[in-house]
């Protein structure tokens, strides 16, 4: 506490409510420290001289008992409570995030036990095994090696000098190594309780990865519009049913777009209006992928084998089984701003020629090359999707994508698909494959494009919380794009910012 007290001079504003205050705190800190630390010295002197009596017991008793009120104290009590929290002269409160040491989160009284008990359970059994491991071990050597000296021994350059000392050297490495061992089974201790609370904590929520797998996919639509939808402010004119399907089926299409589910799996996870056979009338179909959950019988294969898309859909399945507050509406929720401070790195998309280009002359691999290594159940979707796009391309223009033998030629057809990602060079195909690439081998490109799914996700939930908004622009689609633009932009804003990375590169040069 005394090393963070000195480093906080350096950080805080050099105010005199500031400073007088860690003054004040500093001082405090000393005379704790050499009420503790104090008399061992004099008892050891006394001890060494042979004139230790009842004063020098008196003294180690009263150690004893003022290190335990010291542990316990600064244990328990925050530092912003413990030196006060008000600026000397000033009736406003001293807040705790101007000080780094009293900088503590308030709990409510179920996280307060649980964190009270996770402490009392490290600590306790820190100090057992301590005790008998550490203490108990270590007392008997102290006792024999203080004040021992060496007789009889000579060096060619130290004299007796270090030889003579050798128990004082040995016992001081042993009280470091037994020091560094006491911090360290702390940290061993805190890491052992920490995990069985969070299995524990995990259980409680259903979040283990015992719960049934089914349990957590079936439950998963009512979740959606339970705890995401701000249901309860809404007019019930739409079933439940349609609203979530407009959230889910934008969630699979979004990885559909980028490329991590084929059209197949896709089919098999979106949810579909069929007719009822009932005077035309349509209905919503749930997913086989919600049906086979149910069905033991059902098989299918919904996700490419240890894929990305199967990682992000069990991931919010399973974060939505925990407790979450009430959801506001889209128009009463908070502005957020998000701020990506970037340095000498692009933002730009790779050109063609960069990847292209073959970067070792000896391995002869480009960057494309790697790429599709790396992700090549992604690339094999973008693939599929790309010959989509081109054979209705073809289509289009009144062009025939094939001719004479059509397997022959589809197989020819397939090479400078799997190779570059596109066959003809017109310039919507080749950004295809060049945004491919940059979102997989950029770091900050990929960080740009995922927080924009914040934007997204803002349009999807304003738009589903208020059809009335759709009703009224009608099939002005322009219009009503613009006003989920305007709901985004006045809840979120994104900076890519260059100057907040060289601001802070100044101050630390």
């Amino acid at each position: 506490m005394i090393l963070a007290t000195l480093a906080e001079f350096s950080y805080i504003p050099t105010t005199w409510n500031n400073t007088s205050h860690l003054t004040r705190r500093l001082v405090f800190l000393l005379v704790t420290l050499g009420l503790t630390c104090g008399p061992t010295f004099y008892i050891a002197i006394a001890v060494h001289n042979g004139s230790a009596g009842q004063l020098a017991l008196i003294l180690g008793i009263v150690q004893f008992f003022i290190s335990v009120v010291a542990v316990l104290l600064f244990s328990i009590m925050p530092s912003g409570r413990m030196f006060g929290d008000r600026v000397a002269g000033k009736s406003r409160k001293y807040l705790a995030s101007q000080t780094f040491t009293a900088s503590y989160p308030s709990l409510s009284s179920g996280p307060r036990l649980a964190s009270f008990v996770l402490w009392i359970l490290v600590f306790g059994c820190k100090f057992v095994e301590s005790y008998f491991y550490l203490t108990l071990s270590f007392r008997d050597p102290i006792r024999v090696m203080v004040g021992m000296k060496i007789q009889g021994c000579t060096d060619k350059y130290f004299g007796n000098g270090l030889c003579t000392n050798q128990a004082a050297f040995t016992l001081t490495i042993m009280y470091l190594m037994d020091l560094v061992l006491f911090f360290l089974d702390t940290f061993l201790w805190y890491i052992i309780w920490n995990t069985v609370m969070s299995i524990g904590r995990s259980f409680f929520l259903g979040l283990s990865i015992w719960t049934p797998w089914e349990d957590i996919f079936i439950r998963l639509p009512k979740r959606i519009y339970s705890k995401l939808l701000a249901s309860q402010d809404m007019e019930v004119k739409y079933k439940p049913k349609v609203l979530v399907s407009q959230i889910w089926n934008a969630i699979i299409i979004s990885m559909y777009r980028e490329h991590l589910l084929s059209i197949d799996h896709v089919q098999k996870l979106l949810y579909h209006q069929v007719e009822t056979g009932d005077g035309g009338k349509r209905s919503l179909r749930a997913p086989p992928f919600f049906i086979s959950q149910r069905d033991k019988g059902f098989k299918g294969e919904f996700f490419p084998p240890g894929s990305e898309a199967e990682r992000r859909i069990s991931f919010f399945a399973q974060s939505m089984t925990t407790e979450m507050p009430s959801p506001l509406p889209v128009d009463a929720m908070p502005t957020f701003t998000v701020l990506t401070p970037h340095y000498s790195e692009k933002v730009i998309l790779f050109s063609l020629r960069e990847i292209i280009r073959e970067e070792d002359k000896m391995s002869r691999v480009t960057v494309l090359d790697y790429l599709k290594q790396l992700h090549p159940v992604e690339w094999e979707n973008f693939v599929k999707d790309t010959k989509i796009l081109a054979e209705e391309s073809a289509m289009f223009n009144g062009t025939n994508p094939f001719s004479g033998d059509e397997k022959a030629q589809a197989k020819v057809d397939d090479i400078p698909f799997h190779f570059i990602g596109f066959k003809s060079a017109a310039p919507e195909f080749t950004l295809r494959t060049r945004i491919w690439a940059s979102l997989r081998a950029q770091t900050l490109y990929r960080t740009v494009s995922g927080m924009m799914n914040y934007s997204k996700a803002i349009k999807l939930m304003y738009r589903v919380e208020n059809p009335e908004v759709v009703q009224v622009f009608g099939g002005n689609t322009d219009k009503l794009e613009r006003e989920l633009e305007r709901m985004a932009r006045r809840k979120f804003k994104y900076m890519c910012d260059i100057f907040a990375a060289l601001y802070r590169q100044k101050l630390q040069t």
